[in-house]
């Protein structure tokens, strides 16, 4: 193969790569004579009939990624309010130009408009308060006698009132004519000019200026990911052969010839400036102690889409379905981890010497001992990895992950890791884990749903449960809770395991000769009886889309994921309005600027 062009760095995730592939069978667009659909890994892409055809080579980057900003603007992808950009950000310009004095006039009648709207409004808003004032003055009316000095005051109060109230919604009337003409040649001004920013848009794509992949929909058609040719890839690096990109056909990358091509998209997040106390800044002085022990604690493996591996799964092959819930990821173990040790006053100074010196390391005293204890996570971080050694206890605020590891990690053997899915409501809290996904809990509550389980012993030998032990484990904690009268087994939400079998079991009528695993996928994706798929998700009071299936081989940690349609879209709309899960803030962090700039 020659050298590596694409390659996958140490933060890559398959979910949000690229992959060199072969254009497959294509699918007319209901309604349209030149859109085409075809899958990609499964997944559905709308491409243009003049563009695209069977079995071209092209590269396929995944929805919700960022890509390459250089990539972007050498091929002049980014959209017309982004044209400076691009490559041909000064032809762009040239189209643009006559455009800009028709801009600047509708710009100015708009900027009027708004000023007579907000005038209007503001009138309407003191006619309204005064009629309601009238209407109070009114009421009083009625306790004091008629014909009275006192009333003949208030009569008179009331009818000035209303008379200025008329004279304001007058006011407005006037302006509505002023109004509407205004909004009309702004209409007229920017359709006049329009024709000068279609030629520009010929030019120019439609990424933002983050590079970000999202779902587009064409003809009611949801189109997900992003192709596109080798051409367009060797116009950002020239030194790539079509040699060398056949030969990466069906590989997975993030890296290309060592720049980092594409990573996940997240939102931008507004960052909040945080007041300094005095707290913090004595926080500076404690000296924090490492307790974690090098091969004990394991976060929680990816879990790819089954779209890309469906090939893997044979027919005859044990598997158990789950329904994948929309929440927070939790890991919460009784591993071994380092205590310190309450060693004299000596030789904590002639420890301190031998680690300041790098000398006589023979020499240092014994400061810690292993022991089981606890170990709280979240999906990419440990909450309880360091503590403060002057406290003697644990020195970490308090979250949802703590809140849980503490609940649990009685109830734990040793050498045990549970993970799990953290759902409903942030504790004593109005904000949601995951938007509109209550999962019937009530206003600052929440529960967990565990899914997977590992055993270590002495020896160090781990065991990893099935979904079908995790669930007997699940209940039989629940059963261990009530039985101590601890409350929070209401907490517990077993995991929904929907099936147990195999696939040819599942849906006997396929052909396993014959194109199975597409078959078998189109099923799985359209099954609304055993899985619910493309359904509202019946464990929320909330109207919200299921967010899809987990499918588990055997006894063994290889899991995929099947996501809704349905719940990408409504995905796609949140990532639109800038929203930051619980997730993906813990999960990935400021990612963004590395490859936008």
């Amino acid at each position: 193969m020659g050298r590596n062009v694409f390659t996958k760095s140490d933060t890559f995730k398959s979910e949000y790569s690229c992959a060199v592939i072969k254009i497959g069978e294509l699918t007319p667009v209901e309604g349209s004579d030149f859109l085409a659909k075809t899958n990609v890994f499964g997944v559905q892409i709308v491409v243009r009939k003049d563009h695209v055809k069977e079995g071209d080579t092209m590269i396929y980057a995944a929805n919700e990624t960022q890509l390459n900003a250089q990539f972007l603007s050498v091929n002049n992808l980014y959209e017309i309010g982004e044209r400076d950009r691009n490559a041909n950000r000064e032809e762009v310009e040239a189209l643009m130009k006559p455009y800009e004095p028709i801009k600047a006039e509708a710009d100015k009648k708009r900027a009027e408009a708004k000023q007579i709207k907000s005038m209007m409004e503001s009138w309407k808003a003191k006619s309204a308060k005064l009629q309601k004032q009238a209407k109070k003055k009114q009421k009083e009316l009625e306790a004091i006698e008629k014909d009275s000095e006192e009333y003949i005051k208030i009569l008179k109060v009331i009818e000035e009132m209303n008379m200025t109230s008329d004279k304001l919604i007058q006011k407005a009337l006037s302006k509505a004519t002023d109004y509407t003409n205004l909004k009309n040649e702004v209409e007229a001004l920017v359709k006049s000019g329009q024709h000068h920013v279609d030629e520009a848009k010929k030019l120019c794509g439609f990424f933002n200026k983050y590079g970000r992949v999202r779902c587009v929909t064409l003809k009611n058609t949801p189109s997900f990911g992003f192709l596109f040719s080798p051409n367009e890839l060797q116009k950002f690096d020239a030194s790539i052969t079509d040699e060398e990109v056949e030969a990466y056909v069906g590989q997975e990358f993030d890296t290309v010839n060592g720049v980092l091509f594409v990573q996940v998209y997240v939102p931008p997040v507004r960052e909040e400036k945080k007041r300094r106390n005095k707290t913090s800044k004595a926080d500076k002085k404690i000296k924090f102690f490492d307790r974690m022990i090098d091969g004990e604690f394991y976060f929680h493996y990816d879990t790819d889409q089954l779209e890309k591996n469906i090939q893997s799964i044979k027919p005859d092959e044990i598997v158990d379905i789950s329904v994948k819930l929309h929440g927070t990821s939790s890991i919460i173990g009784k591993l071994h981890v380092k205590q310190p040790l309450n060693i004299p006053f000596y030789k904590k100074a002639v420890n301190w010497f031998i680690d300041t010196t790098g000398l006589f390391k023979s020499a240092r005293f014994i400061d810690t001992e292993v022991v089981y204890g606890p170990v709280f996570a979240s999906r990419t971080v440990v909450k309880n990895k360091y503590i403060n050694k002057s406290a003697g206890g644990g020195y970490y605020d308090k979250d949802l992950w703590t809140e849980y590891g503490e609940i649990i990690y009685p109830y734990l053997n040793e050498g045990m890791t549970v993970y799990g899915e953290i759902l409903g409501y942030v504790s004593d809290s109005e904000k949601m884990i995951q938007k509109m996904y209550d999962y019937g809990c009530d206003k600052g509550m929440n529960k967990i749903m565990f899914y997977r389980i590992t055993a270590t012993d002495e020896e160090g030998n781990k065991a990893e449960f099935t979904v079908p032990q995790v669930l007997e484990w699940t209940n039989l904690l629940i059963e261990r809770m009530k039985e101590c009268g601890d409350e929070n087994w209401t907490k517990i939400h077993p995991i929904d395991l929907l099936y147990h079998g195999t696939l040819e079991e599942l849906y006997p009528e396929l052909d396993t000769e014959n194109h199975w695993h597409k078959d078998v996928l189109d099923k799985l994706k359209a099954d609304q009886k055993r899985f619910g798929m493309e359904m509202d998700e019946p464990l929320c009071k909330n109207e919200v889309p299921r967010e899809g299936l987990c499918i588990r081989i055997g006894d063994t940690r290889v899991c995929y994921k099947l996501k809704t349609t349905s719940f990408k879209l409504g995905e796609a709309i949140r990532m639109d309005n800038g929203d930051v899960d619980i997730e993906m803030e813990q999960g990935y962090g400021a990612t963004g600027d590395e490859i936008s700039k």
